[in-house]
């Protein structure tokens, strides 16, 4: 029979927060969770266009800021009776965020065709390279994603590439180990999609590219498009917690997201047939009149029906959404039934990761 004495009724009746809204809840409390601390140390990057002969149009410019940046060098030259026509654009694009950094390039280097043939050719040449460095000071997850692409109606070497180095990256099962670079060559596509953890340490990522003619041709086209994203989520943590005369009856898996989170109750302990588990966003520490201790703030929501022991298990799938990582919550369980009054479990603090 379900024990009804008043702090166990007080528990189980404030499950009236229905479950379905959970996921709903656990978005909204999400919102600006930063993994990691994580600090742009500093930067080295350039943006460069060129095109025409020998002093025709030119820009260059340099970022030695780790902040936000878009810039686009477009320049046409019309050419003459000694040039050929000419035209370069070069995008250099940064998005650094408290969870990741993304750079992108993209450029266009052509050269029009001339008759009859000069000695010497005509510049057309987009390079945008930039390199980040950064530090976080506890261990994350990471995702890496990367794709090279370069076009050229000559074989170019090298056309551009990507390096990621640091402290101690450890990859996830199914990701190669560092270190981490590639080098492309036009024409050609290259991507990687990487996995792990960052311990505390600095670490790079930079990339490079570069659209020019090597073997001085007309006419001449060259283009390329790259991305490096970076993001960072919080490791996922189990962290029991309890305060007497509670039992240490509660045990769980890690709230991976994208996974399956499970959990089991030993109600035997304490000499009761059922057990329920809730989850709450805040703690607390408040010794009820009948003797447990409540370690999880009210409101409460349960995470399962009522669970028939003597080892009373749950499982529920976790959302593949990574704008849950970090997401901070506090489960604990209520033995009842079968024995007088009712018993609390211990708590355990979960941070919602990978």
């Amino acid at each position: 029979m379900v024990d009804t004495s008043a702090g166990a009724s007080f528990f189980i009746r404030a499950r009236w927060v229905p479950l379905a809204i959970v996921v709903s809840v656990f978005a909204s409390h999400a919102t600006g969770q930063s993994p990691g601390s994580l600090n742009f140390v500093s930067r080295n990057g350039s943006n460069v266009g060129y095109c025409g002969p020998l002093g025709g149009p030119l820009a260059s410019h340099t970022f030695a800021t780790p902040v936000a940046t878009s810039d686009t060098i477009s320049l046409v030259d019309p050419g003459g009776p000694t040039s050929n026509s000419s035209s370069t654009t070069s995008t250099l694009i940064a998005t650094p965020t408290s969870a990741g950094l993304s750079l992108v390039s993209s450029g266009i280097a052509m050269r029009g065709a001339l008759t009859p043939q000069l000695p010497f050719g005509t510049y057309a040449t987009a390079d945008a390279r930039d390199q980040w460095d950064f530090t976080v000071s506890a261990t994350v997850h990471y995702t890496l994603n990367v794709s090279l692409s370069a076009t050229s109606n000559e074989a170019v070497v090298s056309a551009c590439n990507y390096l990621f180095v640091g402290a101690a990256i450890t990859p996830d099962p199914g990701t190669p180990p560092p270190p981490y670079s590639a080098s492309l060559s036009a024409p050609g596509t290259f991507t990687l999609s990487l996995s792990g953890t960052l311990g505390p340490g600095q670490y790079v990522l930079s990339m490079m590219a570069r659209a020019d003619s090597v073997s001085n041709s007309w006419p001449f086209s060259g283009s390329l498009q790259n991305s490096a994203t970076l993001s960072l989520q919080s490791l996922a943590v189990a962290a029991p917690r309890n305060a007497p005369p509670n039992p240490l009856s509660y045990t769980c898996t890690l709230p991976r997201l994208g996974q399956t989170w499970s959990g089991s109750i030993n109600p035997a302990l304490t000499g009761h047939g059922f057990a329920q588990p809730f989850i709450s966003f805040a703690t607390t520490q408040l010794t009820l009149p009948e003797g447990p201790v409540l370690l999880i703030d009210l409101p409460v929501v349960e995470i399962a029906p009522p669970l028939t022991g003597p080892l009373a298990s749950f499982s529920i799938a976790l959302p593949p959404d990574p704008g849950l990582a970090g997401l901070s919550i506090s489960t604990q369980a209520v033995h009842f039934g079968g024995a007088p009054s009712f018993a609390l479990s211990n708590a355990i603090d979960l941070t919602l990761g990978y």
